[in-house]
């Protein structure tokens, strides 16, 4: 991969990515997700791109998949080994709080020196793994809103573009889907959104808002926000973003409109 094509190096884009409850209704499985986040993840990657992540430490998670994704097909490190990591997992704090400085210890260990994690506490204040309080044994159920809308604005700072996909639609323990205020938070932001439906879930319901009125609803109170930011896709490109199921062009449409946001 020559200096030329790499040019998402400098970038970093927000991947939102969790299994949605519909996909076998869309006769689809774990696998064709798993096989799309892989392919998404290889593209930009090999584009330069770092990528930044909200996600906790469950075993089987997206999280350890992405790691193992990035490990797989970043650049080796080559006489660059001060460059910055590949991939990035930012913990909310009700994400880390239950769990010992030698169990973060262990995952630091075994996603070095690919990615990194980074620990937030109840305010959004950076803390390290040494620097975070002791365990605690249990998280108060109200606590969690706060804190996952914290992270999810965190992760919008520190990215220049999103990628939506999958999504719980029912179930959260947010103040509304995951992957929904994910791709708010990003409107709001006027961050470029790519809202990939074709796997259904939440992201499915924002990409079809996007497709048809490019305004993405809150479920609060309904309350409509216009998508001014500019993913370098025109319309017929968003509709079938919004719809296709297939992998080749669900990469080919991110690239695309990656390349007329930040490379022409």
């Amino acid at each position: 991969m020559t200096k030329q094509r790499r040019w998402l190096t400098g970038k970093t884009i927000a991947l939102s990515v969790s299994p949605p409850e519909d996909l076998a209704v869309r006769g689809l499985g774990p696998e064709h997700l798993h096989d799309a986040l892989g392919e998404i993840t290889r593209q930009l990657l090999a584009l330069g791109a770092q990528l930044i992540y909200g996600g906790d430490l469950r075993i089987g998670g997206v999280t350890k998949l992405l790691f193992e994704l990035a490990a797989r097909y970043a650049p080796p490190l080559g006489q660059h080994a001060d460059r910055p990591p590949s991939i990035i997992d930012v913990l909310a704090f009700p994400m880390h709080a239950e769990l010992t400085v030698n169990e973060l210890t262990s995952w630091e260990s075994e996603f070095a020196p690919i990615g990194e994690l980074r620990y937030l506490g109840p305010r959004g204040e950076a803390w390290s793994c040494k620097t975070r309080p002791p365990k605690l044994t249990q998280i108060p159920s109200d606590e969690w809103p706060d804190a996952l809308t914290t992270m999810r604005r965190y992760v919008t700072t520190s990215s220049h573009a999103r990628i939506v996909l999958g999504g719980k639609a029912a179930g959260f323990v947010g103040r509304m889907p995951g992957i929904t205020e994910e791709a708010l938070v990003s409107v709001i932001a006027s961050q470029p959104l790519f809202a990939v439906g074709g796997f259904g879930g939440a992201a499915s319901a924002v990409a079809s808002q996007i497709a048809e009125s490019h305004t993405v609803r809150r479920p609060e109170d309904g309350e409509l926000f216009p998508v001014t930011a500019k993913n370098g896709l025109d319309d017929a490109e968003e509709h079938r973003l919004a719809v296709s199921p297939h992998i080749d062009e669900i990469t080919l449409l991110l690239t695309r409109g990656l390349t007329r946001v930040f490379a022409e």
